[in-house]
């Protein structure tokens, strides 16, 4: 019997916000005040009508719109009083000192932990041999409140009935109980604002007025008795109460039966239960809660009257899953002839799956989690006539059944295969393959459901030929195959037969209403691909070994897009609309550089060269100047499916305003002014060439390894921002600093102007300048990176040392990820945590440590 115990940990540094590239304090405030001071919010009337929130730097100018004239004639502004100016700056100004960045690190970051051991029991004799395993993984995020745990227990046994039969069994156990916390909370914090403190100097906690007016707020609250309309994500953390369990069994059983030598018929069977329940408790507390309840509640004679609960919610989502998976098989492996010169592997079977999964949602307001209890309210009433609260003029309805669901799905599939290998003296090798599969997803009738692919492929084996005589080449093959490949959409969005769902409704007589999601598309066929492989194999001096391979795929009938006339009722539908060519080679490269006792030096590098082209697009783009440069249209005859278009930027005007070319030479400053053709293309998000180098190094017990990947030959765009005066928001972008204030300024930014004239904005901005201000080839880098991934240490105790303890085997692992790189653009950005076509930037992966020790009794 052996016993084996292992052991890992792993922590990962906290997120750092900087990769986000956001607009800091001061040059918020500065690009708010600087809106503030050409009219915006006089023209609109101050800030927090209706209840609408503002920011605090926002809420600072709120005081001063009325000081601001606007010549409505001639659309001009009047300075401000010179006392007042100063008076409004000095209170920005003392803002602009203020930054949440430590506070968020201290209260709501941590770093990222995971931790995972594993003990197993593995042993047997001529007739039994078993497997005995149970783990627990267990952690949390870089977000403070969630915590994951996960066991797993497993079992695998394999038993002689008979001396041609033997029966294996597969049992695994998962179990799942995770605290989600506040699940919001990361993207809270992406759109809170930098000068929003969480604590004040006293450690007091700050309410957050950005989603509603702070003037509206103490006045509903005070005089009314309103709950609070203030968020503190602190409060928000301490107030979650969020938790997922799991519950996944298998079990499988199989029987193999040699009926003669090389000859073996086998039968599986799986099945799989598997449960998730979540359950999120809101408190009555939390800023959801009191939103919802505010909403709803009215002001009458006697005092407030709440129309929602005035309590926790709950909402409760439970998943269920049952699937079964029955293969059979017959498998024929042996050489025949005289010298056994030939070989012969074939394999026939068929396999049947079936996956039934149900989905149950429902919420129940004023819950009590105590005591069970829940109350009812007017569903019909708050969804036909909803409540107007007393700072919007326009009822907010409450649609209870959107909060409850149920879901019935299922999936059956069937496949038949063959497969055949036959090798001629260990020379010439041939080989086939055969599969049928079908899925009741394209409807009942057999012609969609049915999707045969096949493949063909021979191999020559030149290193024993007996006419080849070269000691240092060691290993000489030529491999060659032809296949056809299939797939479908799982997700439903296309069907050859119309699909509706059955929408709960309280506004409709019997409760709900049928409502057609997926258009019936007779047409429909699944995507295929044709590939060709041809590759080589070489080794050299039983030291080198590297294979070279060339495909070419050609796939047809792709799934897209296509726009429809909307009178049909529908604005667009996917369909079989296009076909490409995916072309590329492949080098992989292994080589013991340095092979002695006690000290090895290994190489490994992989190269990659991809190129793709749509060859045929019949989907129609009614917008395909816009709809290229968003990446809503992937099929573009003659480019590739990961293209990027942009607008031929031409710089900023005298006025500070984006301009793009035409094809013809002439600026603009509004996409509306452009046609297709006068569209640039600037490249692929897909790397032409990509790969990884290895390296390791062995002294004694020692090993040290070193992986790199590499990308290059493509390009993504960067954010750049719209320069919208009314979109101050947490997300502007940094480069909002170096925007265009003064003539001149044309010459050394491209950043446009926050645009000084309110009716030129009204003219340009809002017809479309803000799109070249966005998505010009200016914003284009390129993509071309180097990383190091990882360091692997690994050190094995000498035996030696172990000889007198139970313990066989102790090795000790240590290992670094994400730790380095290199980047072609001139920002260092990269380019893995940015959306390639709009330039959305996201965190990247922190740097991470993990250590391990893994013993063998």
């Amino acid at each position: 019997m052996d016993t084996n115990d292992s052991n890992n940990f792993k922590v990962s540094a906290k997120p750092n916000f900087d990769d986000l590239h956001r607009a800091s304090s001061e040059q918020i405030i500065d690009y708010d005040r600087e809106a503030h001071l050409y009219g915006y919010n006089s023209m609109m009337g101050g800030f927090g009508y209706q209840g609408a929130g503002y920011s605090l730097s926002q809420e600072i100018l709120n005081d001063y719109w009325e000081d601001i004239v606007i010549d409505w004639e001639t659309g001009s502004v009047l300075p401000m009083d010179p006392t007042k100016l100063a008076e409004m700056d000095a209170r920005l100004n003392k803002l602009k000192t203020y930054s949440n960045r430590k506070q968020l690190e201290d209260n709501l970051l941590r770093n990222a932990f995971r931790q995972q051991h594993l003990v197993s029991i593995s042993g047997g004799n001529e007739r039994i041999n078993y497997y005995l395993s149970g783990s627990f993984i267990g952690g949390h995020s870089e977000y403070v409140g969630d915590k994951n745990r996960s066991y797993n227990i497993n079992s695998r046994m394999s038993y002689k009935l008979l001396h041609n039969l033997t029966l294996r069994s597969d049992l695994s156990a998962t179990f799942d109980n995770n605290d989600n916390g506040y699940t919001n909370l990361s993207s809270d914090i992406y759109n809170m604002f930098p000068f929003q403190m969480l604590l004040d100097e006293q450690g007091n906690r700050i309410a957050d007025y950005t989603q509603f007016s702070r003037m509206d707020a103490d006045k509903y609250t005070s005089e009314y008795g309103y709950l609070s309309f203030g968020k503190n994500l602190l409060d928000e953390v301490d107030l979650a109460n969020n938790t997922t369990k799991n519950t996944d069994y298998k079990a499988r059983f199989g029987l193999d039966y040699r009926i003669l030598e090389g000859l073996n018929l086998s039968a599986d069977y799986q099945y799989e239960r598997y449960q998730s329940i979540n359950k999120d408790i809101q408190s009555v507390n939390s800023y959801s809660v009191r939103e919802l309840i505010n909403q709803h509640t009215v002001i009458n004679e006697n005092g407030l009257s709440y129309r929602i609960p005035k309590g926790d919610i709950l909402d409760h989502s439970q998943n269920d899953i049952e699937a079964w998976t029955m293969k059979i098989g017959a498998t024929l492996n042996r050489n025949f002839g005289i010298d056994k010169q030939h070989y012969v592997n074939a394999t026939a079977g068929f396999e049947v799956r079936s996956k039934h999964s149900t989905t149950e949602t429902y919420r129940k307001l004023g819950y009590d989690d105590q005591v069970l209890s829940w109350s009812p309210i007017d569903a019909v009433d708050l969804a036909t006539n909803g409540t107007t609260p007393p700072w919007y003029d326009y009822p907010m309805r409450y649609y209870a059944s959107s909060y409850d669901g149920f879901n019935d799905i299922l999936n059956r599939e069937v496949s038949y295969y063959l497969s055949g290998v036959y090798t001629y003296d260990n020379r010439y090798t041939v080989s086939g393959s055969l599969r049928i599969d079908k899925s009741n997803l394209f409807g009942v009738s057999d012609k969609y459901r049915r999707n045969p692919i096949w493949s063909f492929g021979a191999n020559w084996n030149i290193k024993n030929e007996k006419f080849f005589h070269c000691d240092a080449i060691t290993a000489l093959m030529l491999r060659a195959s032809v296949g056809l490949t299939g797939n479908f959409d799982r997700s439903g969005r296309t069907s050859p037969i119309m699909i509706g769902q059955f929408i709960s409704s309280d506004l409709v007589d019997g409760g709900g209403y049928m409502r057609i999601t997926t258009p019936p598309n007779p047409l429909l066929r699944w995507e295929r691909t044709r590939s060709i492989n041809l590759s080589v194999d070489l080794g050299l001096f039983d030291r080198v070994n590297t294979t070279f391979t060339y495909y070419h795929n050609k796939g047809y009938d792709l799934l897209g897009e296509a726009q429809l006339d909307p009178t049909v009722g529908y604005s667009e539908q996917l369909i079989n609309s296009a076909d490409m060519n995916n072309t590329g080679m492949e080098i992989q490269l292994d080589a013991d550089l340095i092979r002695t006792r006690d000290f090895t030096w290994n190489l490994g590098w992989v190269f990659g060269y991809n190129k793709n082209e749509i060859t045929r697009n019949s989907a129609h783009d009614s917008s395909p100047v816009l709809n290229r440069v968003h990446g809503t249209t992937r099929f573009v005859e003659g480019y590739s499916r990961e293209s990027i278009w942009s607008y031929r930027w031409a710089g900023l005007n005298e006025m500070g305003l984006p301009q793009a070319y035409k094809a013809d030479g002439t600026k603009v400053t509004s996409y509306e002014d452009l046609d297709v053709e006068d569209l640039e293309y600037s490249g692929t998000y897909q790397p032409k060439y990509s790969g990884s180098l290895s390296t390791g190094f062995r002294y004694k017990s020692l090993q040290a390894n070193f992986l790199f990947t590499y990308n290059f030959g493509h390009v993504f765009r960067v954010e750049y921002p719209d320069m919208n005066p009314f979109g101050s928001s947490p997300a502007l972008n940094e480069r909002i600093a170096d925007r265009w204030r003064q003539p001149g300024d044309e010459n050394k930014t491209d950043i446009p102007a926050i645009c000084s004239d309110m009716m030129n904005y009204l003219m340009t901005y809002q017809t479309g300048a803000s799109e070249l201000a966005q998505y010009s080839s200016n914003s284009i880098r390129k993509g071309d990176m180097i990383r190091l991934r990882e360091i692997l240490l690994n050190y094995e105790l000498p035996k030696k040392w172990l000889h007198n303890s139970p313990v066989k085997r102790l090795s000790i692992t240590a290992q670094l990820n994400n730790v380095w790189l290199w980047t072609a653009n001139k920002e260092g950005y990269d380019p893995e945590a940015v959306s390639p076509v709009s330039g959305t930037f996201s965190l990247t992966d922190p740097i991470a440590f993990t250590c391990g020790v893994k013993l063998d009794f």
